[in-house]
């Protein structure tokens, strides 16, 4: 017996009763991921069940046996032989095409009828947003990243952004230390004189006058003399009393040289830096990143 025939007859065995049923070769046309189930072209639209390890693809060849209205696929007649493993209905990956491919969609946030699209619907229902009671959304991923489901971010949450401006609250306390080498400021004054000095001048006329003098046991005659005027000069009296001068001098004034010499001195100045005001301007906080659309399997 052949490898397919002996599968139907062990799958026919499972069964039951197979009383009435009909045994047929059918065209596989779609594959419910993660159901088991598929379509073929002798039953439309309905989906079938599968007792198969390895899920067919469409347009494998399938046996699909049929009793009154119940049909089940019993075995693969053509196709791959591997298993092949498709994501399930609500699965977003990142695509590297520009058009999604068939049974998949462009998480743009676009709105789909429920009745359309009735297995999406009922893996994420209206999660990421509806306007109508018929109607839900897929996610929009555009210009943004997936994030693990936590306490703190609930499914369908979004958040973030791409730039941040800083506050001060976001700049730490800190300080600018500044330093200047001590270092001086000589000054030197050269050496000079500060010198004053009067010319000659007269204190009046010296006029006639007597110098009386005792001498002994007599009296020395008053002298006599002509008025003079002391005025760098030598005045001369004569008379009884005996020649004597009135020398008259000139009161020149010097004051000594000085010398004044600044000392050197030293200073270490404080420096201040004042506070600044936090930036205006937005910061990117985005990583390196590769564009690229994020697709959802549909049916």
């Amino acid at each position: 017996m052949p490898d397919s025939l002996q599968v139907v007859a062990e799958a026919i065995k499972r069964a039951g009763d197979a009383t009435g049923a009909t045994l047929r070769v059918a065209l596989c046309t779609a594959v419910q991921v993660g159901t088991g189930k598929v379509q073929t072209d002798a039953t439309g639209a309905a989906w079938v069940a599968c007792d198969l390890e390895v899920t067919p693809a469409p347009g494998d060849r399938v046996y699909a046996l049929q009793q009154g209205s119940v049909t089940l696929v019993v075995g693969r007649l053509t196709g791959a032989t591997e298993v092949i493993v498709q994501p399930p209905v609500g699965a977003v990956t990142p695509y590297a095409g520009t058009a999604a491919p068939a049974n998949w969609l462009v998480c743009d946030g676009a709105l789909l009828l429920r009745a359309d699209y009735a297995s999406l619907f009922a893996v994420i229902g209206t999660t990421y947003g509806n306007t109508l009671s018929t109607n839900f959304r897929v996610p929009d991923m555009r210009g943004r990243g997936p994030l693990g489901v936590n306490g703190s971010h609930a499914l369908g949450s979004s958040g973030g952004n791409e730039t941040v401006t800083l506050t001060g609250a976001m700049t730490p306390t800190h300080t600018h230390p500044g330093s200047q080498t001590a270092h001086s400021h000589p000054v030197t004054v050269d050496p000079h004189g500060h010198t004053a000095s009067q010319a000659g001048h007269d204190h009046g006329a010296i006029g006639s006058h007597s110098h009386s003098v005792t001498k002994g046991a007599g009296t020395v005659a008053a002298a006599s003399g002509t008025a003079v005027t002391a005025s760098n000069a030598t005045a001369t009296t004569s008379g009884a009393a005996g020649g004597h001068t009135h020398t008259s001098v000139s009161p020149g004034v010097t004051v000594d040289a000085a010398t004044a010499t600044a000392a050197a001195g030293s200073s270490t100045p404080a420096v201040t830096v004042g506070s600044t005001a936090a930036p205006t301007a937005s910061v990117p906080v985005l990583s390196p990143f590769l564009a690229m659309p994020y697709i959802i399997r549909a049916l």
